[in-house]
């Protein structure tokens, strides 16, 4: 019998995070790797969302630059960009982290470009702000318009303010944490501010590029591995930059640490007296709709409505089991992407549907 001995690469250290995969991918928004051939002017969105992505200009994929996969996204400066749904950018009071790669060809110390942003021209308009600004120094700041006429800075006339050079990928980062704001350039801390205020999105559109549709101030230079994150600040201290492109879903499917999501959403709930939650994953509510039936409301929508899901309960009475069934947007009907409604109940029908103490559901998906 022959052997074979075991090559170390095989062995991962216990509880170790895979770095190829992303526990937290339910809540990320909008991921854009922007890998594609040389000249491309398209590109997906490979976040769960599948958002449009949106080229202007002279925007295009290119291989001349790139900080993972081959290719970026290159801007010449002048009306190029590219555009994301609002809803992308709509974090209101959520925790967030919005992250990307970026690299100058010029205009490092002497102009203000745009690099990602939401900002229109209405008093009220879009807030979230990344930018390079020389009039206040060479560096990035990070500017939100919240309430109905104001505006809080990161690393305008305070914080480290880093100068900046052409032709040098950076990593920025920005993230909300409760009502504390960071700005990170390269994992190092730039700035924070405290700021317990819902974020002003009246616009259609986050755009990288610019600041926003009403920022003229255009990026010539490149961008790479862009992502939003939804209701988690990845990053609250100093930190090491990715040293590879961010995960994708398939990536994201299977990691070798123990907290690992391998189902798309799942929820163990209470299901007698003031129904409530136990443990979930990708679930943001519970809703008690009557006797033995439930809405489970996701936290990030399934792909598409054709994915599967399994229920089970524990209790009996007498000789009959209990099941869950009806799964659907209602009773017996349709699955809705955004949500799943089922009804409890014992095998034998005369039993009717019945609140069982504990319930749990797994979906599986795309």
């Amino acid at each position: 019998m022959s052997f074979n001995a075991p090559d170390i690469n095989q062995f991962k250290e216990a509880g170790r995070i895979d770095p190829e995969g992303d526990v937290h991918f339910s809540k990320v928004a909008a991921l854009l790797p922007f890998d594609g051939t040389n000249g491309a002017t398209s590109t997906t969105d490979s976040s769960n969302s599948n958002h449009t992505v949106t080229f202007g200009g002279d925007a295009e994929i290119s291989t001349a630059q790139s900080k993972f996969g081959g290719s970026s996204l290159s801007l010449d400066g002048s009306g190029d960009y590219v555009d994301l749904p609002q809803s992308t950018n709509n974090l209101q009071l959520l925790d967030f982290t919005v992250e990307c790669w970026f690299r100058f060809n010029s205009g490092a110390g002497s102009n203000t470009m745009g690099i990602w942003g939401s900002y229109y021209t209405t008093p009220t308009g879009k807030g979230l702000w990344m930018t390079h600004h020389p009039p206040v120094g060479d560096q990035l700041y990070f500017q939100v318009h919240y309430g109905s006429s104001n505006w809080a800075y990161l690393n305008w006339n305070q914080g480290t303010r880093t100068a900046l050079s052409n032709n040098t990928w950076y990593h920025a980062a920005v993230t909300r944490q409760g009502s504390t704001w960071r700005m990170f350039l390269n994992g190092s801390l730039e700035d924070s501010m405290t700021l317990n205020s819902n974020v002003t999105d009246s616009g259609s559109t986050t755009r990288l590029g610019s600041a926003g549709p009403s920022d003229t101030s255009y990026l010539n230079g490149y961008i790479d591995d862009f992502r939003i994150t939804k209701g988690l600040a990845r990053y609250t201290s100093n930190f090491t930059p990715p040293t590879s492109a961010h995960p994708t879903p398939r990536q994201s499917f299977v990691n070798a640490n123990t907290q690992a999501r391998i189902a798309k959403a799942w929820i163990n709930f209470k299901g007698t007296g003031t129904v409530a939650i136990n443990d979930s994953y990708n679930v943001s509510s519970i809703t008690d709709n009557g006797t033995g039936d439930y809405t489970v409301t996701y936290s990030t929508s399934m792909f598409s409505v054709n994915y599967c899901v399994l229920g089970s309960n524990t209790g009996t009475t007498g000789s009959y089991s209990n099941v869950i069934s009806g799964f659907g947007s209602g009773v017996n009907s349709a699955l809705a992407a955004t949500y799943v409604r089922c009804r409890t109940g014992y095998s034998y029908s005369a039993y009717g549907w019945y609140d069982f103490n504990f319930n749990h559901i797994a979906i599986f998906g795309n």
